[in-house]
């Protein structure tokens, strides 16, 4: 009986217990198995079978194996995104120690490696921009009537209303439930209040300015009304970003053809999937790209904002939410890439200087 260490999360796995999973989920006879070299935090393993080609994943915090079997469950079913369907859970935990899901191994290639990305020609860095775009506009598809998480014990969405309250977490509890309107839009008190929470986060880690704190606020109130209509709760994935896609080339250009990790989703405002990718393509000083990759989205976008809505002020909004993450992140982390010295507002202009033409591709 062979045995391996498959990393500090997972622990040493023997082919046994690999085939004793298997058994129970009736995918044919152990082959081998294999650490990824990518990986949710270091829980996934590549299986291979009789029956196929498989992608393990183990060891879960609470709920994530539920909430990523109901995404992929919907998103197989309503949008026809390439996802890993069927998705094979077992909550037991009697074989490994832990919980776990098998999934099919989706084909294609990660374009974010280096490799890639010294192949890649200029017109298909294009295409995969506006492919990329594509994709998240057909997952969008996934809609609801109103924004809300997943629940594990309800084994689907509970509207924010419900939630708003019990999604509040240590000091965002303390300092703003209180403040919480019971009837107001609850969908933009979540998405503030989370605002506000990592602003102040931050500044356990890095310095944050009044003038830091003012001009986001100036922005969050100038936004505050183009959350109240003109936009239909969708399925939010909540880290879109190309290591979680993968890409293959069909006939010249590039299509995804695979889409994966679904740990962090909800149903919300579309919107907030879009400033990850146009951040990293402003970050690679790519304002072409970037402009690509909301074209794609935009055109293949089933229900389309339009200027006078207030997209672009909600994105605003949703852009300085992600960048803060990215901000306390690397902070916190010692991995800054940028000038350490430059304040958060003076950071945050060149993502703002990008805006400039996307009004246009909306229209």
């Amino acid at each position: 009986m062979n045995s391996f260490h498959y990393g500090e999360r997972l622990g040493t796995i023997s082919d046994r217990q690999f085939q004793a999973a298997l058994d129970r989920l009736q995918l044919g006879r152990f082959q081998k198995a294999e650490k990824t070299a990518r990986g949710s935090l270091g829980q996934t393993i590549f299986l291979s079978s009789t029956e196929g080609e498989y992608v393990m994943r183990g060891d879960p915090n609470p709920g994530q194996l539920q909430l990523e079997q109901f995404i992929i469950d919907h998103l197989h079913a309503y949008t026809g995104v390439p996802v890993p369907a069927p998705y094979h859970l077992d909550l037991s935990t009697d074989l490994f120690g832990w919980s776990y899901a098998i999934m099919p191994r989706l084909g294609g290639v990660h374009i974010d490696t280096e490799e890639m990305r010294n192949r890649l020609s200029a017109d298909d860095e294009r295409s995969i921009a506006r492919a990329f775009g594509r994709n998240l506009a057909r997952m969008q598809q996934f809609t609801a009537d109103r924004p809300g998480l997943y629940v594990p014990h309800e084994n689907g969405i509970v509207p924010l209303e419900q939630l708003y309250r019990d999604w509040l977490f240590g000091p965002v509890r303390d300092r703003y439930v209180d403040s919480f309107p019971v009837n107001d839009n609850p969908y933009r008190q979540w998405l503030y209040t989370k605002i506000r929470f990592w602003l102040e986060d931050a500044k356990k880690y890095s310095v944050i300015t009044p003038e830091d704190r003012d001009w986001v606020e100036r922005v969050l109130a100038a936004s505050s009304g183009a959350f109240d209509s003109g936009w239909k709760p969708c399925f939010v994935m909540g880290d879109y970003k190309l290591d979680n896609v993968l890409f293959e080339q069909r006939g010249g250009d590039w299509e995804v053809s695979g889409a994966f990790d679904f740990t962090a989703c909800g149903m919300g405002d579309g919107i907030a999937d879009l400033p990850r990718a146009y951040a990293m393509y402003i970050d690679r000083d790519a304002p072409e790209l970037a402009g690509q990759f909301m074209t794609g989205y935009w055109d293949s976008r089933s229900v389309r904002d339009t200027p006078d809505r207030g997209w672009t002020n909600r994105f605003r909004v949703h852009l300085i939410h992600e960048r803060l993450l990215v901000w306390g992140y690397h902070k916190a982390s010692g991995t800054v890439y940028w000038d350490d010295a430059c304040p958060f507002r003076q950071w945050m202009e060149r993502y703002d200087e990008g805006m400039a033409g996307l009004q246009d591709i909306a229209r």
